[in-house]
């Protein structure tokens, strides 16, 4: 959890009652949040261009089964 703490005259630390919100001078953060806020989230175009396969890939599925069923329609209404 965080600590929002402030610097006294004297160069010493002492924390305050502010939430980490509202404070406006340093937060100490324990070692698994500030391993949290190193981490990334990488975008690579392969991500990009594997989503973007991914959808396309399913809009034309569901064009095609669409079209299928309709043409399938078709033929049994002539019989």
């Amino acid at each position: 959890m965080a600590i929002c703490v402030a610097v006294n005259d004297d160069n010493s630390l002492q924390a305050t009652t502010a939430s980490p919100t509202d404070c406006t001078s340093y937060l100490l953060v324990d070692a698994n949040e500030y391993q949290l806020m190193l981490q990334t989230v990488d975008i690579t175009p392969l991500s990009i261009a594997e989503s973007f396969g991914w959808g396309f890939a399913t809009y034309i599925s569901f064009w095609w089964f669409g079209f299928v069923i309709k043409n399938a329609k078709m033929v049994i209404k002539k019989i």
